[in-house]
């Protein structure tokens, strides 16, 4: 699967992107997400590590969709993301319920993730 997530501990999540991803990709991983939520995780933070990603979804109102289908979400943390996606992404986050930041390290990304959860 080009998304793979693993649960790294209570509320955090990380989605490793690897090869071509599509829409339908983004959210069959939405939906393997939901289904590893524990009840006790009330406020999660997702990260996607795009560093393995050859090319990514566009369809920026079926990304919209997801952050309003996700009130548990508080944050998405994305770790190397290319300039045209952080673009999109700064626009975006204007326009959405979550935190949304950028990091060129996952190691940075994981403590600001723990930071959020505290």
């Amino acid at each position: 699967m080009p998304i793979e997530t693993t649960r790294i501990a209570p509320g955090l999540f990380l989605n490793r992107w690897q090869g071509d991803v599509t829409m339908a990709h983004v959210t069959q991983a939405e939906q393997v997400g939901a289904q590893m939520l524990l009840p006790e995780e009330t406020r999660v933070v997702l990260i996607n590590d795009l560093s393995a990603a050859d090319r990514f979804p566009t369809d920026i109102r079926a990304l919209r969709r997801i952050t309003e289908t996700n009130p548990r979400v508080i944050a998405l943390l994305v770790v190397d993301a290319p300039s045209m996606i952080r673009m999109v992404g700064e626009a975006q986050a204007r326009q959405v319920q979550w935190i949304i930041e950028f990091y060129d390290t996952l190691g940075d990304a994981l403590e600001r993730g723990r930071v959020l959860l505290e």
